[in-house]
């Protein structure tokens, strides 16, 4: 049975929501799709899942893969002292 153009799609389940797709991804990052397939290809990049050709990324898991790239800010930076001084 073909589905009915008129009428519109169900929605979609739960499984679906939060998800982003690779061009959405990497405009928000303001990186390129190539850039994200090379992450993906050296497992340095965000979990994926590919359905397809298509590669989505699920939004908690991007989240928490940029909060693993955080770094701590710098200390102060301390007086250089010279070798052998006290």
């Amino acid at each position: 049975m073909k589905p009915d153009p008129t009428k519109p799609p169900a929605p979609l389940p739960k499984l679906f929501e939060g998800l982003v797709t690779r061009d959405d991804l990497a405009r928000h990052l303001g990186i390129s799709t190539d850039t994200l397939a090379r992450w993906e290809g050296r497992g340095t990049g965000p979990t994926s899942i590919k359905v397809g050709r298509r590669v989505l990324y699920r939004a908690a898991t991007v989240n928490a893969w940029l909060r693993g790239l955080e770094r701590p800010k710098p200390g102060p930076a301390k007086p250089a002292t010279r070798p052998g001084a006290k």
